[in-house]
């Protein structure tokens, strides 16, 4: 019974931080709308390095630091993240929130693929399957070639592959690696490089009160997101919560109607039921297996 109220606790956590995510990415959207892709991740990231920052300060994270191969992988892991956010951002600022988060969660199936070519982990013929079952998912929600593409849901995929390339460079990582450690290290380098972005662009737009404060709660969001996302992880059966991560889809599609009129149709809603439901049944083979 405990352990069935833990996992019942860890999905709501895990709601949580999906939810946390989804508001982050409207507030980006209503504020990057004014101030460029730029300049937005930087004073986002700024304020998001501090709260990161002070919790890691208060938690002794810096008492240890990485070795050698860690900070190699930590340096991939932050290419990664730096494709990340250009490419999943500029998607978010271009089109429905809901589509792009939708084409992102091709992720764990496409996480399967790269496991299989690159570590030999084996995926059978159902597998496979369900990734196809995937792939058709997403160029329903795509569409290519009709009236109704985005150019932009190109770049939503081309953040899948980084994605992918960040978890899979995120195994190599030692167990005395510190997760915060990390991300916060990853944290700092974007905030950097977009910062850098912003002189190159030249277009610098002082924010109001209203302005930073939006972007402050958009930090604290996303904080939640990944904290929660964490405390889930580490402390819930994986294959019991994983499945709530597919309701950031509710919860984005929830913030895309409410705050910018965007609501998805039939076509779309189609291609991210069988997209999800392709997700799911990929992580019940996989606890089938490891459970067999």
């Amino acid at each position: 019974m405990s352990r069935h109220r833990d996992n019942i606790r860890n999905a709501g956590l895990m709601c949580v931080s999906m939810a946390g995510f989804s508001a982050n990415d409207a507030i980006f959207k209503l504020v990057g709308t004014e101030f460029g892709l730029a300049q937005t991740v930087f004073m986002r990231g700024t304020i998001l390095c501090l709260l990161f920052g002070t919790y890691a300060w208060f938690r002794g994270t810096f008492r240890t630091m990485p070795g050698r191969r860690d900070r190699a992988v930590i340096a991939v892991r932050t290419v990664a993240e730096i494709g990340i956010t250009a490419c999943f951002l500029s998607a978010v600022l271009n089109m429905p929130i809901a589509n792009a988060t939708a084409i992102l969660q091709f992720v764990p199936l496409a996480i399967v693929v790269a496991a299989h070519f690159v570590f030999g982990t084996r995926a059978g013929p159902m597998r496979f399957a369900a990734i196809f079952v995937g792939l058709v998912g997403v160029l329903i929600i795509i569409r290519p070639g009709t009236a109704g593409f985005n150019a932009y849901s190109l770049l939503a995929l081309l953040a899948v592959l980084f994605v992918v390339l960040r978890d899979l460079a995120s195994r190599k990582l030692s167990s005395s690696a510190d997760s915060l450690f990390v991300t916060l290290a990853s944290a700092l380098m974007v905030t950097m490089v977009f910062g850098l972005a912003t002189l190159v662009d030249a277009r610098w737009t002082p924010p109001s009160r209203t302005d930073f404060g939006l972007l402050s709660l958009s930090a604290v969001f996303l904080f939640a997101g990944y904290y929660f996302g964490v405390v889930t992880m580490r402390t819930g059966d994986i294959f019991f919560v994983s499945p709530f991560r597919y309701s950031i889809m509710i919860f984005s599609a929830i913030f895309g109607a409410l705050l910018f009129a965007e609501i998805p149709d039939a076509l779309t809603v189609l291609g991210i039921l069988i997209l999800v439901g392709a997700g799911v049944f990929t992580i019940r083979r996989e606890k089938a297996a490891l459970e067999g």
